[in-house]
This record gives C-alpha cells, sequence and structure tokens, in this order.
C-alpha cells in the first residue's frame, strides 16, 4: 500500500508556475503589470514561495500570495488564469461589488490570517468556511488556499479527487472506512474536515514507515506531509483518467 503512495506522489507533475515581483501592488487593477508569471524551479520551490507570502506579517506579500495562489489554479486552463485574477482584483459582470477592488486589500488578509489560525487549531471545516469569504473563491478553490497555507497538515479536495473516492479508484490505498467515512458529509466543509484529518493518519503511517518521494519536477523530501499524500491521490485518479 505505503509503494502506491509513493509511486503516486513520485508522479505528481502539475505545472510550477505562479506570480512573483519585487515591487509593490499599490493599485489592484494593475496586477498584470506588477506580478509575473514565474517558472519555480520544483514543486516544493513553488510551495515555500506560496506559504512563506501567505503567512507573512507583510501585507504586500500576503496579496502576491493570493494572487499566486489563484494564478497557479488555473494554469492549465490557458488565459483563465489572468481572467480568474481579474474577477479577483475587479469583479465580473454579473458582480463589480465581488472582487478585492471593493473589499480592500486588508479584508483579504484578515481572512487568509482568520483562516490560519482555525487551521493551527486542526479547525479545517471553519477554515474552509472563512477562506470561501475571498472573491471567487469556492470550495475546491478554498482548499488550495488553505494546503498552501498549512501543506503539512492540510491537502487540496477539488472535484476530481471527489470523484474518484465516489468510485472504486482508491481501493487499493484506502480502507473501505475511510472511503465510507469520506463519502458520507454533504457538507463540504465536515468532509473537508473529514479529508484533512485521514491525510493526517496517513501522512504518519507513511513517515513511521519511512517513506520518501522524489517527483518530477525535481523535488524530493525523506518524509510525506499532507499535502504529498493528496498529490498521490490527484496524480492516481489523473493517471486513471487518461487511460479513459
Amino acid at each position: 500500500m505505503y509503494e502506491e503512495y509513493i509511486k503516486g506522489r513520485n508522479s505528481y507533475n502539475y505545472p510550477a508556475i505562479g506570480l512573483f515581483t519585487n515591487e509593490i501592488l499599490n493599485d489592484i487593477g494593475n496586477w498584470e503589470n506588477v506580478y509575473k508569471q514565474h517558472k519555480f524551479n520544483t514543486s516544493l520551490d513553488l510551495d515555500i514561495h506560496h506559504t512563506s507570502h501567505l503567512l507573512s506579517k507583510n501585507e504586500n506579500d500576503v496579496l502576491l500570495g493570493i494572487y499566486s495562489v489563484m494564478y497557479w489554479g488555473y494554469i492549465t486552463s490557458g488565459a483563465k488564469s489572468i481572467t480568474r485574477c481579474n474577477w479577483l482584483s475587479n469583479g465580473n459582470a454579473r458582480n463589480k461589488q465581488l472582487s478585492l477592488k471593493y473589499m480592500g486589500k486588508s479584508k483579504a488578509v484578515d481572512i487568509i490570517r482568520k483562516s490560519e489560525s482555525f487551521l493551527n487549531n486542526s479547525r479545517y471545516s471553519d477554515a474552509l468556511t472563512e477562506i470561501r469569504k475571498l472573491p471567487h473563491v469556492g470550495v475546491s478553490f478554498g482548499t488550495k488556499f488553505l494546503a498552501f497555507i498549512d501543506p503539512e497538515n492540510v491537502g487540496i479536495l477539488d472535484e476530481k479527487i471527489i470523484r474518484h473516492l465516489a468510485s472504486d479508484s482508491f481501493n487499493d490505498i484506502l480502507e473501505k472506512e475511510t472511503i465510507r467515512d469520506l463519502n458520507k458529509p454533504k457538507n463540504p466543509s465536515i468532509r473537508f474536515q473529514a479529508f484533512c484529518e485521514a491525510l493526517n493518519i496517513i501522512k504518519t503511517n507513511l513517515n513511521k514507515n519511512g517513506c520518501q518521494w522524489s517527483d518530477l519536477s525535481g523535488a524530493k523530501m525523506n518524509r510525506f506531509r499532507a499535502i504529498d499524500v493528496e498529490r498521490a491521490f490527484f496524480a492516481i485518479a489523473k493517471q486513471i483518467d487518461n487511460k479513459k
């Protein structure tokens, strides 16, 4: 069973691309001229970039972290990365007030910090409810932000993983009771709480058995974090989808 997690994590290859700058974003609407696309050397370098900025005491760093995660999350969807960052800044045609321009930078930073506080107390459900107060952040994308805030204890619960949990895709690496427990909650926040708790149990068992990983970007660690367990799930699910 442990070998499947190692193989899955080793095959993870989502682009390590985010946003970077040495400038301060004074005008929210000008994000595209201040923040520039940056390809990080490895998935771990991207993790460090996002986590360090989201947890920074400097509001401008946190703001870059917010935009970089949003950009990264849509990087495989072409121009959607730019579109979603524009929505984040100025809203869309349907709702201009759902934007950082209307909300204000300080309020967005407060949401990140309150989410971090919930995560520090293993209140994953409450953290998801809080992070969704950011403009244009739904359930799936909210878990992306949380995973970068606390990669040690949190993983991304997106539609791909939810869909595969409902099938038999993970039967070889998860106990039937775990799959049942993860499929039971209908409330997305409660499901996310159960998901993170399961990731941490698996992480602990992998580390007790000395499991290590080295992915296609060249990143490697001699231990698993919760986000690494989730990335193993993601890679396995992607491989199954590619065979169809």
